[in-house]
């Protein structure tokens, strides 16, 4: 005896698992909504001065260079104060039973690592280099179009974050 479900019964069941998995995405990886602001803030900071100085000092003018010299300072530093604070927060998982270090598990935890780079560089650089031309090209000045931009895509992405990291966690899980 087999019983079907109907169409709504199957909107519910589907709706039902896609509200669990976004409530344990954000139960679990809460912190990480933290960990990128910090991240974002020190990338903001360190980007607004290597801008400035680029623009002022380094005779930088045209639009795309400075763009560019914006976005690999940005994504440089975000991603080495991220990448610290996650290490620190998975420092136990990369540790086999009796509490050494796993090769293993390093191997997984850099794919894992290497995933979420991969995804939120993609995204996030193309809205960026968009975002900061377009405002340049309205005579915002660059520092405060690379800051603008760093401030609003900040807010999404931690917004986000927490189901990002823990999709791409499981993805890389050891039990799959």
């Amino acid at each position: 005896k087999y019983c079907l479900a109907t169409e709504e019964e199957m909107v519910n069941i589907e709706t039902k698992v896609t509200e669990s998995w976004i409530k344990e995405a954000y139960r679990k990886e809460w912190p990480t909504m933290g960990n990128n602001v910090v991240a974002a803030a020190t990338s903001m900071g360190i980007t607004a001065v290597v801008t400035h100085l680029a623009k002022e000092f380094g005779n930088i003018r045209s639009d795309e260079a400075l763009i560019l010299t914006a976005t690999i300072t940005d994504l440089s530093t975000y991603y080495m104060t991220l990448f610290g604070q996650f290490l620190y927060k998975d420092r136990d998982e990369l540790k086999d039973n009796n509490g050494k270090l796993s090769l293993r598990k390093v191997g997984r935890k850099l794919g894992e690592y290497g995933s979420f780079f991969g995804v939120l560089t993609a995204a996030y650089t193309g809205m960026r280099m968009a975002i900061q031309y377009a405002l340049q090209k309205q005579d915002v000045d660059p520092v405060t179009a690379s800051t603008i931009t760093q401030m609003g895509l900040t807010g999404f992405f931690t917004g986000i974050m927490p189901m990002l990291r823990y999709g791409i966690k499981n993805l890389w899980s050891s039990e799959r």
